[in-house]
């Protein structure tokens, strides 16, 4: 198939996802690559986060090679639907469906966006142009209004990590702090502060230190016990070893406790999986992350922001940790 006569007009990779503009035949097509929370072991899920490295430590220059590599990964999965979309386009008669995307009637254009369903990478109709961006969140009224308000002034920035998080200085003591504009939503930002705010300190629970406000005393950001350490999904044992079964039990034994304090108090966590547990330098397991939602593997749809699905999502936590390879 001659790929020239499908034109790039603009690209934009970010952490929204991929989103692009191209003329197929002198025809408008708005294609959209997005992280797929519904399905999370998913051909988009494995191909978008080459470009989170790119946002990873803004104090490193960009990398224009490594970023034109993850746009061709996102460009080529289009090229199967962009070959229909050809083909159709200089038949002898136009279709108005094309692999089931049907052209607006406003501006004859095709929006796309390839999702997984069923196992398989589909394309599915979108409402959005591509230079159209999901607007972030901005300021909230105040959540938590027993929490210590601490005025954004006086926040020093240490380290910017993305996505409205970064490693911060207040009054001497190092915090966590994540932005309102960085959460999915301001609901799921209300939550998280709502939520631990109603919680005391525990050894196994993120704690909530503050709350960042503008001058006319909305809030902006939540400032969260700094915990150095890495997610339980990501973390590997030192020089190549195996887990041990005592530090399995350990985490396990840990995780459980913190979770059980949590119902104790009349919350739930919510989003339940390894990437929302952290561990320490110590080797000690923390539940973080309190925004809700959840994601498919680990907690059913239905059971969404319930005990149940703490419950259930804990019980994969066990299974995933139980498969670790364990040392001889």
């Amino acid at each position: 198939m001659n790929f020239r006569k499908s034109v790039h007009k603009g690209e934009t990779l970010d952490l929204d996802g991929y989103s692009a503009l191209w003329h197929v035949c002198g025809v408008p097509l708005h294609a959209r690559l997005a992280f797929n929370k519904d399905v999370e072991n998913c051909v988009e899920n494995r191909t978008l986060p080459q470009k989170q490295a790119l946002h990873s430590d803004p104090d490193l220059p960009l990398d224009l090679e490594e970023l034109e590599n993850a746009m061709d990964a996102c460009r080529e999965l289009f090229y199967p639907f962009i070959a229909q979309l050809v083909r159709a386009l200089e038949g002898p008669s136009v279709p108005a469906e094309v692999d089931g995307i049907v052209p607006s009637q406003k501006d004859g254009a095709y929006r796309v966006q390839l999702k997984t369903v069923g196992g398989a990478l589909v394309p599915v109709h979108h409402d959005e142009d591509s230079y159209k961006r999901r607007k972030p969140p901005g300021p909230v009224t105040d959540p938590a209004p027993g929490v210590p308000k601490v005025a954004g002034s006086k926040v020093h920035v240490e380290k910017q990590l993305g996505s409205g998080m970064a490693i911060v200085c207040v009054d001497g003591e190092r915090r966590f702090l994540k932005e309102v504009y960085g959460a999915s939503t301001q609901g799921s930002f209300i939550r998280e502060a709502t939520v631990l705010s109603r919680l005391a300190p525990h050894p196994h629970v993120v704690t909530l230190m503050g709350l960042v406000v503008l001058p006319d005393g909305a809030v902006d950001g939540m400032l969260l016990e700094l915990i150095d350490g890495v997610t339980l999904e990501a973390w590997q044992p030192p020089d190549g070893q195996q887990v041990d079964q005592c530090l399995k039990d350990r985490w396990l034994e840990q995780i459980q406790a913190g979770l059980n304090y949590v119902h104790s108090r009349g919350e739930v966590w919510g989003d339940v999986k390894p990437s929302n547990v952290l561990i320490d330098k110590r080797g000690d397991a923390h539940l973080i992350d309190f925004g809700g939602g959840f994601t498919a593997g680990w907690v059913p749809r239905q059971n969404v922001e319930t005990t149940a699905g703490d419950h259930i999502g804990m019980m994969k936590i066990r299974e995933s940790v139980q498969n670790m390879r364990t040392g001889e």
